[in-house]
C-alpha cells in the first residue's frame, strides 16, 4: 500500500508532534498551558455529564425526531435516524446518538476528516477535534467546491513565461522584488500568479498547496453539507463550535510585530503595504482587508498629520507672540489647510480603491460576492417581500429615526443649558455650580455618543439578524448601513451643531471679537475631550475582555479536581469570546468614524489629524492582539474588499468637502466678513470646483492601476499555455479516503 499523503509538511509534522507532547508548554495571559492545536481545524464542545447538569440531561428531549431531521441533512444517505430516537428519550440519549452519528459521518468516506476527543480539565465538557489532514481528501473536496488556487511559480518557469509582478525594469520586463518571509518560511514577493478554479480535470502539480484558511473553509462547507451547525447548537447538543487558533502562525505574526504589545518593542511600526499579505495567510481575506485599510489610511494620513502640526504651531506661536502673524493670517493658513483636506480625501479614496483592487487580484478574490455568497439557513424566499417583511424593515428604520432624534434633541437641550450657565457664572444648573456644569457638560456629549454607540450596536444587530437577508454579505451590508446612519448623527451632529446652528439659534459662549470664535473654541475643546476619551475607553474595553478570559481560565483551573492535568490551549479558546460580525463592524466603524472626523473637523482643530495618525498605531496593534489572544479565531471568510464601507468612505469625502468649505467661507476670515450673497456664491463655486476635481481625479485614475492592468493582461494571455502542459503528478483520486483515527467510547456512558 502506498504511503498516505498528508497536508502536513516536514516542519508542520514536527510542530504537530510537539503540540501533542505533554512537555510542550506555552504561556498565555500569565498561565502556563499545554499546547494542543495542531493539526485541528475545528472543535465541537459537547456537554459532559457531571453533578451540575445531571438532572438536565435526564430530562426528556423535546421533539427528538424533529430535531434529528433539522440537524442532519440526510445527504448521500448519512444521518439516518435510529429507531430509538423517538418521543420519550432523554437529552442524554439523544445527544449520545447525535454524537455517534456525527463522528461516523465526519470520519467516513463522505468527509474523510481526522477526528479525536479530549476531556476538559474540570470534566464538564468533551472536545471533538476535527481536521482535514489527508491530501487526497482535501484535493477532492477542493474540486467539489471549485476552490480558486494560485499557480505555482514553477508552472510559469516550465513554459518560460515570466510571472507577472507590479513592477517593471527599464527594459519593460516584470521585476520580482523580495518583500519578506511568509509565515511558513517561504519567500514573500510582489508576484501575482493567476488563480484557477479547481476541478477533476485540473492539474494539481501546477497550483500551490491548500493553505490553512482554505482548509478551514473546506472543512466548514463540508460539515454543513451533512450537518446543520446552527440546529446542532440550538438543540443544545453542543455548547459551541469554533475554528482552532494555531500558535505557530500567531507567533510568526508576533515576530513581524503585527500583534506584539510588548513595551520592549516599538508600538509604532510603519505600516507596510505587504503586511496585510501576512494577515491573509492566517486570518483570510475578510480580516486581511480590514487591516489593509487601516495600514493604507495610516500611511495616507501622514501628510495631513505633519501639516496639521505646522498649522497648529503657527496658531500657538502667534498666541504667545512668538510669530509676527495676525489672526487673519492664521485663519488664512487654516483655509489653505481646509482646501488641502478636500483634495487629500479625494486622492486618498482614489488611491485606496486601486490598492484594494490590486489585493483582490493578488488574493484571488475576483467575483467573490457572486461566487462565494452562501445562502443563510434563516432565509425564507416565501417570506421575502411580504407585508410582514416590509413592516419589519420599516420598524427598524423607524427606530433609526428615533435614535437620530434623541441625539439632535439632547444636543439642543444641552447647548441651551450651557448658554444659560455661561451667562450666569455664579448660578447653578442641575444642582451644580455653573462653572462645574460647564466642565461636566463637555463629557456629557462624549457619554451620549458612547451610550448610543453601544446601545444601537446591540439593538440594530439583534434586529438585523432577525430580518430575512439572503446571504451573510447582505446581512452585513444592511447592518453597516443602519449602524452608520445612526452613528453618523450621534458622533458628528453635536460638533456640526456648534458651527452650523448654534451661532444662529442661540449664539456662542464667551467673549470674543467675533461671536462665532466662541463656538470654535468650544468645539475645539469638545473634540479634544472626545478623542482622548474614545482612545481610553477602547483600551479599557480590550483590557476588560482580556481580564474576563483570564478570570474564566483561572476559575476553571481552580475548580478542577485533576490537579496533575495541564490546562490546554483549546480550552483557553473555548473560554474566549467569539469574534462575531458585530465585533468586526464595530472595530471597523471606529476607524471609519475617525476618518470622518479628519475630513470634516480637521480644519477646526488640525491637531485631530495628528492625534488620529498617532492613535492608529496602538489601536491597530490592540485589535490584532485581541484577534490573536483574547478571542476565538474568526472564521477566515473570503471578501473582495471592505464591502459597504467603501461607499461610506466616499460619502464622508463628499461630506468633508461640504463642511470644510462652509468653515472656510462662513467661519474663517477673510471671507466671513464678506456679504452673505458673496459668501454664498463663493461657497457654491468652491463646492463645484472641488466636486469636479474629485470626479476628474477618480475618473483619470480609474479603479485599476496600470500595474494591475499589466498583470491581468499577462494572466489572460498566458493562462491557457501554462495549463496545457503535461501533468507530472496526476490528478487527485476520485474517492475520499477514510482517515483511520476515530474517537473511542461514548460521550456520556
Amino acid at each position: 500500500m502506498a504511503e498516505t499523503q498528508t497536508l502536513l509538511g516536514h516542519e508542520d509534522s514536527q510542530r504537530a508532534s510537539m503540540a501533542q507532547d505533554q512537555n510542550s508548554r506555552i504561556t498565555l495571559l500569565r498561565n502556563e498551558i499545554q499546547r494542543v492545536d495542531e493539526p485541528w481545524h475545528f472543535v465541537m464542545v459537547w456537554p459532559k455529564e457531571h453533578g451540575g447538569n445531571r438532572e438536565w440531561l435526564q430530562e426528556k428531549m423535546p421533539k427528538p425526531e424533529e430535531w434529528w431531521s433539522r440537524i442532519f441533512t440526510g445527504r448521500n444517505g448519512t444521518g439516518q435516524r435510529p429507531q430509538f430516537v423517538k418521543d420519550g428519550m432523554s437529552r442524554k440519549e439523544f445527544y449520545n446518538a447525535t454524537y455517534d452519528e456525527i463522528i461516523l459521518t465526519f470520519s467516513g468516506p463522505e468527509c474523510g476528516f481526522e477526528t479525536d476527543i479530549m476531556q476538559s480539565i474540570d470534566g464538564d465538557e468533551v472536545f471533538l477535534m476535527i481536521a482535514l489532514t489527508n491530501l487526497d481528501t482535501a484535493r477532492r473536496l477542493a474540486e467539489t467546491e471549485s476552490m480558486l488556487l494560485p499557480l505555482k511559480k514553477q508552472a510559469y518557469d516550465d513554459v518560460s513565461i515570466p510571472i507577472p509582478t507590479d513592477l517593471r525594469d527599464e527594459s519593460g520586463q516584470f521585476q520580482v522584488q523580495l518583500l519578506g518571509t511568509k509565515l511558513k518560511d517561504q519567500s514573500l514577493d510582489n508576484t501575482y500568479p493567476a488563480h484557477v478554479k479547481m476541478s477533476a480535470a485540473q492539474k494539481w502539480d501546477k497550483v500551490e498547496d491548500l493553505d490553512n484558511p482554505t482548509l478551514v473553509r473546506l472543512v466548514r462547507r463540508r460539515m454543513q453539507l451533512f450537518v446543520s451547525l446552527n440546529a446542532l447548537e440550538n438543540s443544545s447538543a453542543i455548547v459551541h463550535i469554533f475554528p482552532v487558533h494555531h500558535w505557530a502562525p500567531l507567533e510568526a505574526l508576533y515576530e513581524r510585530r503585527w500583534n506584539d504589545l510588548s513595551l520592549t518593542r516599538s508600538l509604532i511600526d510603519w505600516p507596510k503595504e505587504y503586511m496585510a499579505d501576512y494577515v491573509v495567510e492566517y486570518f483570510g481575506p475578510e480580516i486581511g482587508f480590514v487591516f489593509h485599510w487601516f495600514d493604507n489610511f495610516t500611511r495616507a494620513l501622514c501628510i495631513p498629520a505633519v501639516l496639521s502640526i505646522i498649522a497648529s504651531a503657527c496658531r500657538e506661536l502667534t498666541v504667545d507672540n512668538m510669530l509676527p502673524l495676525s489672526s487673519t493670517q492664521i485663519e488664512e493658513v487654516y483655509v489653505g489647510f481646509a482646501c488641502l483636506l478636500c483634495m487629500w480625501s479625494s486622492a486618498y479614496f482614489s488611491n485606496y480603491r486601486q490598492a484594494k483592487n490590486l489585493k483582490v487580484l493578488k488574493w484571488g478574490m475576483q467575483g467573490f460576492s457572486e461566487a462565494g455568497a452562501a445562502v443563510r439557513k434563516q432565509f425564507s424566499d416565501a417570506y421575502r417581500g411580504t407585508a410582514s417583511d416590509r413592516l419589519q424593515h420599516f420598524l427598524h428604520w423607524f427606530l433609526c429615526a428615533l435614535m437620530v432624534a434623541e441625539t439632535v434633541g439632547l444636543t439642543w437641550w444641552l447647548s441651551v443649558l450651557r448658554m444659560k450657565a455661561g451667562a450666569d457664572p455664579s448660578g447653578t444648573t442641575m444642582r451644580m455650580q455653573n462653572e462645574t456644569f460647564l466642565l461636566v457638560s463637555q463629557y456629557i456629549i462624549t457619554v451620549n455618543i458612547k451610550v448610543v454607540d453601544k446601545g444601537w450596536t446591540f439593538l440594530s444587530t439583534y434586529l438585523t439578524e432577525k430580518e430575512n437577508w439572503r446571504t451573510l454579505q447582505d446581512l452585513k451590508s444592511a447592518m453597516v448601513t443602519k449602524m452608520f446612519a445612526v452613528k453618523f448623527v450621534a458622533f458628528y451632529y453635536p460638533f456640526l451643531y456648534a458651527i452650523l446652528f448654534q451661532p444662529i439659534v442661540e449664539g456662542c459662549p464667551g467673549h470674543y471679537d467675533h461671536e462665532i470664535d466662541g463656538c470654535i473654541a468650544s468645539l475645539r475643546q469638545d473634540l479634544k475631550t472626545f478623542f482622548v476619551t474614545q482612545l481610553v475607553s477602547e483600551l479599557a474595553l480590550l483590557c476588560l475582555s482580556l481580564l474576563m478570559t483570564k478570570w474564566a481560565i483561572e476559575r476553571e483551573i481552580a475548580g478542577s479536581s485533576k490537579k496533575m492535568k495541564k490546562y490546554t490551549y483549546l480550552e483557553v479558546q473555548a473560554k474566549s469570546a467569539p469574534y462575531l460580525t458585530t465585533d468586526e463592524v464595530g472595530d471597523f466603524m471606529n476607524g471609519m468614524l475617525n476618518y470622518g472626523f479628519v475630513v470634516m473637523f480637521g480644519v477646526v482643530s488640525p491637531l485631530i489629524c495628528f492625534l488620529c495618525f498617532i492613535s492608529n498605531f496602538p489601536m491597530k496593534r490592540l485589535l490584532a492582539y485581541k484577534l490573536s489572544y483574547a478571542s476565538q479565531r474568526p472564521f477566515p471568510r473570503g471578501a473582495d474588499g471592505i464591502g459597504s464601507w467603501e461607499p461610506i468612505m466616499d460619502f464622508l469625502g463628499f461630506a468633508g468637502v461640504i463642511v470644510n468649505l462652509y468653515i472656510a467661507v462662513f467661519v474663517f476670515r477673510p471671507m466671513r466678513d464678506f456679504s452673505f450673497t458673496t459668501k454664498l456664491l463663493l461657497y457654491i463655486a468652491g463646492e463645484h470646483v472641488f466636486f469636479g476635481a474629485k470626479f476628474i481625479l477618480q475618473t483619470l485614475n480609474g479603479s485599476k492601476s496600470t500595474a494591475q492592468l499589466r498583470v491581468e493582461e499577462s494572466q489572460s494571455d498566458n493562462l491557457d499555455s501554462i495549463l496545457s502542459t503535461t501533468n507530472k503528478s496526476g490528478n487527485s483520486s476520485s474517492s475520499l479516503p477514510i482517515c483511520p483515527r476515530k474517537p473511542r467510547g461514548p460521550l456520556n456512558p
